[in-house]
């Protein structure tokens, strides 16, 4: 979220005689309510009160304002730039090291003591965890369906009718730090019950990527190239041993689960959003008319999905949507998801430039979004 930043999306009318109300559940019924986080100035009723003497804001302030803000916002990340620019680079103290092992030592004899019993008794206890959780670290900024949870772990939650995507990724877990130095969670235990499937890893420590990325100075920037760039070269290198007679597949072996193609073609109730897996590039061309070799891709592109620590890379999550797909595919991706952030839209030409032109290919999809969304 940027501070400072304040746009007037509507005009504020002379009188305020109608309202349109849209109820949001914060947090769910786990988690504890954002309003206890919040002191209570005054309590009143959603009402007109148009013929009160309340005061409008004044338009003409939040005009200003909203064309002042971006330039101050620039100015106080400018400063922060400054600063890192003059400090050495930073190296990770061995108690923070010592701490993630402990942790995750713990997590794991926790996990493997729970396994050992059935479903209907371990995810009782993954609850317990979620609600203990949401006390102690509040809902998660970016999904409602991940929890933080005590002893460095986090736990992802969804329909039973997503099974297919959290068993992707707990599969793509398992492949990526047995074969390569790609630093993802580690997986713990994937189960389900009644109409809800729950996946549990452990935590990564770091930022998003989006809340941070135009305070990295140009040396942490060409770091993180670097450090994205490996990752792509070891996951390029993974052959598809799930499913050899397929080319095209998620993690396993299984169908695709991606967002670009649910949004593009009509919901089928027996297909679901998966579609797949492909023999070969012809048919997953008939979806996408661009040829390419595959390669393993996260596919999900997304800063949030991209961690940070002091200027580094310190791991990838949300692998649901992973697995073998054109080489293309991670790059175009990118730019599907983000289309408005220039700094990291840069960062992203940095990273695949040494490894293809992906011009055409994003040309012909940008055509493609346009016809699809």
């Amino acid at each position: 979220m940027d501070p400072l930043v304040v746009r007037p999306i509507l005009n504020v009318p002379k009188t305020l005689d109608k309202y349109h109300a849209v109820q949001a559940n914060i947090g769910g019924p786990l988690y504890p309510s954002i309003l206890e986080k919040v002191d209570v100035v005054r309590r009143g009723k959603f009402v007109d009160h148009s013929g009160s003497d309340l005061p409008l804001p004044n338009i003409g302030f939040l005009e200003t304002f909203s064309r002042l803000s971006p330039s101050i916002r620039w100015l106080l990340v400018g400063r922060e730039v400054a600063v890192k620019a003059q400090r050495p680079a930073y190296t990770i103290p061995s108690l923070s090291s010592l701490y993630h092992r402990i942790s995750e030592y713990t997590a794991v004899t926790l996990t493997t003591i729970c396994r050992l019993m059935p479903p209907s008794l371990r995810i009782p206890v993954y609850r317990f965890l979620a609600f203990l959780g949401g006390r102690l670290y509040g809902p998660s900024n970016s999904s409602f369906k991940v929890q933080k949870l005590p002893f460095g772990m986090y736990l992802k939650t969804g329909r039973i009718q997503n099974f297919k995507g959290l068993a992707n990724e707990y599969g793509a877990l398992q492949l990526l730090r047995k074969n390569t130095h790609v630093p993802v969670p580690r997986p713990l235990d994937l189960t389900s019950s009644g109409d809800t499937c729950y996946m549990l890893s452990t935590q990564i420590s770091g930022y998003c990527l989006g809340q941070c990325i135009d305070s990295f100075t140009e040396r942490e920037i060409k770091a993180l190239v670097q450090d994205l760039q490996d990752c792509l070269i070891e996951m390029r290198a993974l052959p598809n041993e799930a499913t050899p007679k397929h080319a095209i597949c998620n993690a396993i072996g299984g169908p695709c689960y991606d967002f670009r193609l649910v949004l593009s073609k009509d919901y089928d109730e027996e297909r679901g959003d998966f579609f797949g897996p492909f023999a070969n590039e012809d048919e997953f061309n008939d979806l996408l008319q661009t040829p390419a070799l595959p390669g393993v891709a996260h596919r999900g592109g997304h800063r949030s999905n991209i961690l940070v620590y002091n200027g580094r890379l310190s791991g990838i999550v949300d692998w649901e949507n992973s697995g073998w797909y054109p080489d293309y595919w991670e790059y175009t991706k990118a730019r599907f998801i983000t289309k408005l952030d220039k700094r990291f839209l840069q960062t992203v030409e940095s990273i695949f430039e040494p490894l293809g032109d992906y011009k055409s290919e994003l040309a012909t999809e940008q055509k493609l979004w346009e016809c699809c969304m």
